[in-house]
């Protein structure tokens, strides 16, 4: 599973919804992990790996001018809040 995180090293669910966003813009369903198996082709491979690249373009974009015009909705939420 890969782990988003900003210049502190610290968790950034921002970036995480933005490469979920642009795999799934590029026909990849993604949620933070890729496993391949046997049933994936050479072109299925080479097309997730092309997706993955051009993703990772837009992430390194939004680093440079800000995740506001990227991100076309709200950003996910950890699943485990402190809630008090």
């Amino acid at each position: 599973s890969l782990v988003f995180t900003d210049n502190e090293n610290n968790l950034d669910l921002g970036l995480k919804t933005l490469m979920i966003q642009e795999m799934i813009k590029r026909g990849i369903l993604f949620n933070g992990s890729l496993v391949p198996c046997y049933s994936h082709t050479y072109t299925d491979i080479e097309y997730i790996e092309k997706a993955f690249g051009e993703s990772l373009e837009v992430l390194i974009e939004s680093k440079l001018k800000g995740l506001g015009g990227y991100l076309k909705g709200p950003s996910i939420k950890g699943v485990f809040r402190k809630t008090i």
